[in-house]
């Protein structure tokens, strides 16, 4: 855009004093596409969701000229490190509107720009809003919901903590692993209810087929996911993965009636699975690490 100072004389858009020569040049340059308004799901600012919807103002020039909304740019930043999170630049799909994913982090604050492209005038100067996504809250989540990555099975206490325990979707197990490359002992992957501490870091490296699997993987945008332990998936038994009980997850991501690595080191020769189709005790809690190929499901877990 251009600002007419006097006459022909006009401030250009590099701050320059430029002569335009005729009042109809100036006219002209004063066409220009209407920064956007822009809505964040419709909430307070500092009550974002992790997952939130992006909406702006429709199309618009000002200076009475007329053009064609062409594409938006979208971008969100994290604050506290200037990282951009999420960006979609020259949308021609989404142009005025936007759900952001995959999920942001529960309790940061981000800015959140957009602005429009016209077919002929270009861009309109960015619209900037700085907000706060929400705090993480389990109460009232039913289990099987799908929240954080995968789909909430329930609490478990470790380290003096309470989490939420989530799973990953089914698309996201392996198959068939052995737990260890060798018959031998793992210092610091034998606590029962603590499959994070577990596999961090004692089975993270390729020597622990299993839970090596786990902590490579990136899932719903998070990657803290890691192989449970046996009381962890004590808890997905006890709260509807077991045979009969009625798995609660949506179709296609049901926790199979078998049995499962846990990241439970037993002695050199074995490490602890459990049953899905009947509880952890039958018929052995443990299986040969270096030689059974058994399915893994990888979890994480939120602090309550």
């Amino acid at each position: 855009m251009a600002i007419k100072i006097t006459g022909t004389t006009v401030i250009n858009d590099s701050c320059e004093l430029q002569n335009i020569g005729n009042a109809t040049d100036f006219v002209k340059s004063a066409n220009f596409v209407r920064p956007p308004q822009l809505f964040i799901d419709g909430v307070e600012i500092d009550d974002i969701a992790t997952e939130p919807t992006l909406v702006t103002s429709e199309f618009a020039v000002f200076g009475g000229g007329s053009d064609t909304h062409a594409s938006t740019d979208w971008e969100v930043v994290r604050t506290s490190d200037s990282s951009t999170v999420f960006s979609s630049i020259g949308d021609t799909t989404n142009l005025t509107s936007i759900t952001v994913t995959p999920a942001l982090d529960f309790e940061e604050e981000y800015l959140f720009r957009v602005r429009h492209n016209g077919t002929s005038l270009g861009a309109s100067e960015y619209r900037e809003v700085i907000g706060t996504t929400g705090a993480l809250n389990f109460q009232g989540q039913e289990i099987g919901e799908p929240i954080c990555g995968g789909f909430f099975m329930g609490t478990i206490t470790a380290a003096s903590t309470c989490y939420a325990l989530i799973v990953a979707p089914n698309a996201f197990g392996c198959a068939s692993c052995i737990w260890k490359t060798s018959a031998t002992f793992t210092s610091g992957a034998a606590d029962f209810c603590d499959g994070y501490a577990n596999t961090y870091p004692a089975l993270e490296n390729s020597t622990h087929p299993a839970g090596n699997w786990t902590a490579t993987r990136t899932i719903g945008g998070f990657s803290d996911w890691y192989l449970p332990a046996v009381e962890e998936l004590r808890v997905l038994y006890d709260n509807g993965a077991g045979a009969g009980s009625g798995d609660p997850l949506p179709s296609g991501e049901d926790l199979e009636a078998r049995r499962y690595w846990s990241s439970t080191d037993y002695r050199a020769t074995d490490a602890y699975v459990f049953y899905l189709c009947c509880g952890n005790q039958y018929p052995y809690p443990f299986s040969d690490k270096d030689i059974s190929q058994l399915p893994v499901r990888a979890v994480r877990r939120e602090p309550i």
